[in-house]
């Protein structure tokens, strides 16, 4: 990641996602599973790709309840949890106003503003199946929408 930040320059728009990396060894650190995933099994990392090139410049392995506990905290953990993976994710293109991309997992209203206050530009897909997030104006979005 430093390696990237350093020297890795990515185009105006991003992608932060995430992903699985097919692991069949359960004991390896941060081993899960995740159903819903095509490759249930592995991995699960946080990624951001630069969508012109198609790039990854920044990925981390989400540690879960393996994440030793004697462990620094994580950058930002003043913050939601995933109010700070997104900017952790996001900080080599802090202030530079390049527009990031978010999976609708990562669509919080307040860690879109915390990167609009940092100098990057935020949008994600809403997915409504029950609710809508808080902060979001649903009932004026559905009746834009009717009919």
């Amino acid at each position: 990641n430093q390696n990237m930040a350093e020297n890795f320059d990515p185009s105006w728009v991003n992608v932060l996602d995430e992903s699985m990396m097919e692991w069949m060894n359960k004991h390896a650190p941060g081993f899960m599973c995740v159903g819903r995933k095509p490759h249930p099994f592995g991995n699960e990392r946080h990624t951001v790709y630069c969508a012109d090139t198609t790039i990854m410049w920044r990925g981390l392995i989400v540690k879960g309840k393996d994440r030793p506990p004697e462990l620094d905290p994580h950058k930002y953990s003043e913050l939601v949890k995933t109010v700070g993976l997104m900017l952790r994710m996001c900080e080599p293109i802090f202030i530079s106003e390049k527009c990031v991309v978010l999976d609708s997992g990562f669509c919080v209203a307040k860690g879109i503003c915390e990167l609009n206050k940092r100098g990057v530009y935020a949008g994600s897909f809403i997915k409504n199946q029950s609710y809508w997030p808080n902060g979001v104006p649903g009932e004026i979005i559905d009746e834009h929408f009717d009919g």
